[in-house]
């Protein structure tokens, strides 16, 4: 018969004393260790394949986490749909979490995470406290969908939003363009944004057009967001009511979203301008509200179902590796999957008029 493996023998295993073990395992802040004597002792319970009684719960639990920004945000309400339809099929529930972009909220949810039998964590945006995700996904698979980072040590449904930039620049640019404009909410409290800011940037150079390229902003609280007084449409369609900006010379518009977008172009219809022959719109996502009429959206798609399949997948692939001591050789190993972008041109986008 197969010797259960104890906290004994991890404290013989790493050189400490039991009782060290046993409050490292439960997570205590009021007694604290050396970060090298916390990494030998998880290490340690992988090694041997010390399963305490909260991980055979969670092993046996089939319920995870989602972990988004904000579910009003269109995005962030069908990636978890597709997460959610995945999760079923393979026999699990969900539960949803808005983090609101509030790094203490998201501590906040991972240790609620912890304490609870979650079999794993899937967070829809790149964490606020990367470092605490680290440490959580010792304990509970987690996984990320976001843009390539640094400074995350999980496995990662990568997201090349530059890229999608250099495409929508590149597309205007051919249509012969030269004046582009970008409408958002502020880029600094998303990182998905600020990669697509940086792309923009970087192709407007690329051309030698960076003094042609500007960028209005509308600063949104979160509170104001929740509770439904704006949301990415009515700031597409707010920003476009200032007279100055039809007053610059600007040919082409990129929406942030292509709810921004969809705003965007609603103001223009209803100032009597013509799209795409007096102004050119791009937006991103290629959510539905892209191929709604009167005027379809040149968009940038990110394939939505199927990072929610490759989310779900590799939470499995985490769970198989924490529970089973075979695949213990595979727990540092990071897998990083990306569908690259791809410009969808439709009828919101055409020449630029001379």
């Amino acid at each position: 018969m197969k010797k259960r493996i104890t906290m004994a023998d991890i404290a013989a295993e790493v050189g400490v004393s039991q009782s060290a073990v046993s409050i490292i395992l439960s997570g205590r802040k009021d007694i604290s260790f050396a970060d090298e004597t916390i990494d030998k002792v998880h290490a340690a319970c992988s090694k041997l394949g010390y399963k305490s009684a909260r991980s055979l719960s969670r092993i046996n639990s089939k319920t995870i986490m989602i972990m988004s920004e904000n579910l009003t945000i269109p995005y962030y309400a069908l990636l978890t749909q597709q997460i959610e339809n995945t999760a079923h099929l393979h026999g699990y529930k969900s539960f949803i979490c808005n983090t609101n972009r509030n790094k203490d909220f998201e501590i906040a949810y991972l240790e609620m995470a912890t304490k609870m039998d979650v079999a794993g964590i899937i967070c829809l945006t790149h964490p606020h406290c990367p470092e605490k995700f680290s440490e959580v996904s010792k304990k509970i698979p987690v996984i990320a969908v976001c843009d390539r980072v640094e400074n995350l040590s999980v496995d990662i449904v990568e997201m090349d939003n530059y890229k999608a930039s250099i495409l929508l620049i590149d597309h205007l640019v051919e249509l012969g363009h030269k004046k582009i404009m970008l409408l958002t909410a502020s880029p600094d409290i998303n990182i998905g944004r600020q990669f697509r800011l940086k792309g923009l940037k970087h192709q407007m150079t690329h051309y030698g057009l960076a003094d042609s390229f500007a960028m209005r902003v509308k600063d949104v609280d979160w509170k104001s967001e929740m509770a439904g007084l704006v949301d990415d449409y009515t700031i597409g369609y707010e920003l476009m009511q200032d007279p100055a900006i039809l007053k610059e010379g600007f040919t082409a518009f990129i929406g942030m979203s292509d709810l921004v977008s969809r705003g965007i172009a609603d103001a223009l219809i209803e100032k009597g301008k013509r799209i795409p022959e007096d102004f050119s719109i791009c937006g991103y996502d290629n959510l539905l509200y892209a191929r709604l009429l009167p005027v379809s959206l040149t968009t940038i798609d990110h394939h939505i179902e199927q990072k929610g399949l490759l989310a779900f997948e590799l939470l499995q692939r985490q769970m198989k590796i924490l529970n089973n001591r075979e695949d213990m050789d595979f727990q540092e190993a990071r897998i990083k999957l990306e569908h690259p972008p791809v410009l969808v041109v439709r009828k919101s986008t055409g020449p630029a008029p001379r």
